[in-house]
């Protein structure tokens, strides 16, 4: 809650980060600098936890923020649209709108999405996991699991989400 501190702790923290982003912290106004802690849904909440109550569901980031680290959030949250929109649109809602086909087409939403989303969410959890550790074992560790569940880099880039 003190911004000194924060500017400090930044500081120091940024050591090796170019001058110009160092000096940008240095000369930023004290009432700018917050220090947050990120909310993180870990990868098998998404497997356990249910993201539809009645006709509400979640999609996009609300439901799988993932770290930058393979690049995917984006085009994960245009996957949810995609998905979404042809389950809907396989209930016929021109023809009246029916509670139970929405709560229906949501539940097909999600089963589609789950494991989709958990992938991803492992992936980069596994990266950005290797990226902070200063351990070499538990890096070595987070190497082997990724070369037995992602043997192909690039895995997550051929997905199909299907036709609208």
């Amino acid at each position: 809650k003190e911004p000194v501190l924060i500017r400090q702790s930044l500081i120091e923290s940024m050591k090796g980060f170019p001058e110009g982003a160092v000096e940008m912290i240095q000369n930023c106004k004290l009432s700018f600098l917050h220090l947050t802690e990120l909310k993180y849904r870990a990868p098998w909440d998404l497997v356990l936890n249910k993201f539809r109550k009645g006709t509400v569901t979640i999609a996009g980031d609300a439901m799988h923020a993932t770290g930058p680290f393979i690049a995917q959030g984006g085009s994960a949250s245009i996957e949810d649209a995609l998905v979404l929109a042809r389950c809907l649109a396989q209930k016929k809602f021109a023809e009246g709108m029916n509670i139970a086909d929405a709560e229906e087409a949501f539940d097909q939403y999600l089963k589609e999405r789950k494991m989709r989303i958990f992938w991803l969410s492992l992936h980069s959890f596994l990266v950005g996991k290797k990226l902070d550790t200063k351990s070499s074992i538990v890096r070595f560790i987070i190497l082997a699991i990724m070369a037995i569940l992602f043997r192909d880099p690039d895995w997550h880039s051929r997905y199909h989400c299907g036709l609208l």
